[in-house]
């Protein structure tokens, strides 16, 4: 059997231990840009466990269906974003949840310090919009007008965090390569940030290894939306180191954030 046949079928077994053989396999085979997000997202679980203090608490990654990505470019009447379509050709979701060891009973807010759940593609474009959204009024999206009735129809849950939520916008133009809001746990402050795409989005969880702080300091903006478009793209990750980890809290090396200041990057 072909290993890149073996690495999928290790993944479609399902379970912790097999995703972890076939990111040694696909590792030790040097596999590259076939297998580029599994080895991402091993080297995020190598990193995690390179510091003491940390431990992770589970982690999923499933296998791509390419007859899932068929199904939804039929649906939604276009195929998709080229970029868009690499990530889910080669990962149908995936998710991680860790905390920091905490001996010194520091007080937390949160028991979990990183998680994500990137949903499968026909969970992405089968969601329901979110029944958080109660805006009033429209938007101007990078020049273009978007309802109140877009809003709500077209806002859906991409993921569900402990302390934030994230959607994606699909409509007016974005259908094919939808774009991210982080918002608040209540969804109707989803204008308070930066917008993102998808494949970026993913980039960005690998490097922070889903920390829940890192994408707010980030990502979090009064009236973000305005900004340009975040595309955080490997120049942008080579100028900035990975989270420090080995303390708590921990250090970031982010571009310096505030919420009323806005910071371009």
């Amino acid at each position: 059997m072909e290993h890149s046949e073996k690495i999928i079928d290790l993944l479609r077994s399902g379970g912790e231990l097999n995703i972890e053989l076939s990111y040694h396999l696909a590792k030790s085979q040097e596999a590259g840009s076939e297998f580029y997000y599994l080895l991402r997202f091993g080297r995020m679980l190598d990193y995690l466990r390179s510091f003491q203090n940390i431990e992770i608490i589970e982690f999923d990654f499933k296998a791509p269906n390419p007859e899932k990505i068929e199904n939804t470019e039929f649906n939604i009447g276009m195929p998709l974003d080229k970029a868009l379509k690499r990530f889910y050709s080669q990962c149908n979701g995936m998710s991680i949840q860790w905390r920091f060891i905490n001996p010194d009973k520091i007080k937390k807010l949160f028991d979990i310090d990183g998680m994500f759940k990137i949903p499968g593609i026909e969970e992405l474009y089968g969601s329901k919009p979110s029944t958080n959204i109660v805006n009033n009024s429209s938007i101007v999206l990078y020049g273009t007008e978007i309802s109140k009735e877009e809003i709500r129809k077209y806002f859906l849950k991409f993921e569900e965090n402990i302390d934030f939520e994230v959607l994606a916008f699909t409509g007016s133009g974005f259908k094919p390569n939808p774009l991210l809001f982080i918002s608040d746990e209540s969804a109707n402050y989803f204008f308070d940030s930066r917008t993102i795409h998808i494949p970026a989005y993913i980039e960005l969880l690998f490097h922070c290894c889903g920390s829940i702080e890192a994408r707010e300091k980030l990502l979090r903006k009064h009236k973000g939306y305005k900004l340009p478009i975040a595309l955080l793209d490997s120049d942008w990750f080579e100028k900035h180191h990975q989270p420090d980890f080995s303390t708590y809290p921990p250090t970031y090396f982010y571009p310096e954030t505030r919420f009323y200041k806005n910071v371009e990057f």
